[in-house]
């Protein structure tokens, strides 16, 4: 597999920052310096200068099938169908919003204490 793509699933980069990355000489393979478009394997001994690492986050947003259209055909669904899409944009909400800001928030309280 090509070394960008590589760097990628190893959560060190997106595969453009890889390639910035390798431009700058700054990704190793087997001790030599990497070159665009190289391909490696498992067995290949990749090292990467201090990179500004970050986790990459997915995000899969699954509705159960069928849950729009029972919130606007009968009104007997109607109030369970949108309970159930409130809920989960709210849950959405929450999880990639709210708590990261809180999760910081309390990150730098310590920081700031030590």
């Amino acid at each position: 597999m090509r070394l960008n793509r590589y760097l990628a699933l190893h959560g060190i980069a997106t595969r453009r920052e890889a390639d910035t990355l390798i431009e700058q000489g700054r990704v190793f393979v087997n001790g030599q310096k990497a070159e665009l478009g190289m391909r490696v394997t498992d067995a290949d001994d990749i090292a990467v200068e201090e990179a500004n690492r970050r986790k990459l986050v997915y995000i899969a947003y699954y509705k159960p099938r069928g849950i729009i259209p029972v919130t606007l055909s009968n009104a007997m669904w109607q109030a369970l169908g949108s309970a159930i899409i409130f809920g989960l944009m709210f849950s959405s909400f929450l999880t990639l919003f709210i708590i990261p800001v809180l999760y910081r928030m309390l990150a730098s309280r310590q920081e700031q204490r030590a």
